[in-house]
């Protein structure tokens, strides 16, 4: 439902949790979006949050496998490594968003 909504528009946001399932779900939504649509990902871990579990061996490594994307998915992958540890919390994406959208980048 998710992609034949974002189908019907040539920009998509994607603001998923900061950990490997959150990288998986951004990865499949750009992958079934047009490839002309312009997506932009909100990385949660770009405002104050609480650091959550750290990455164990199997997401550290599935991590590093989507961070050699050479699209925003990649970028996204690569920023939750940095940190090493999972962002989940829904507060912490509210703000995430509303940052994007008070300097424009929404819309």
């Amino acid at each position: 439902m998710i992609v034949q909504a974002a189908q019907q528009t040539s920009a998509v946001v994607i603001c998923a949790d900061a950990d490997l399932r959150g990288v998986r779900i951004t990865a499949r939504i750009r992958h079934n979006l047009p490839p002309d649509t312009t997506i932009h990902v909100v990385d949660v871990g770009t405002v104050p949050h609480d650091e959550g579990r750290p990455f164990n061996a199997y997401n550290h490594s599935h991590l590093q496998q989507l961070a050699h994307r050479p699209d925003q998915v990649g970028a996204f992958a690569q920023r939750c490594l940095h940190r090493g540890y999972a962002i989940e919390q829904e507060a912490t994406a509210q703000v995430a968003l509303q940052a994007v959208a008070s300097v424009g980048r929404l819309g």
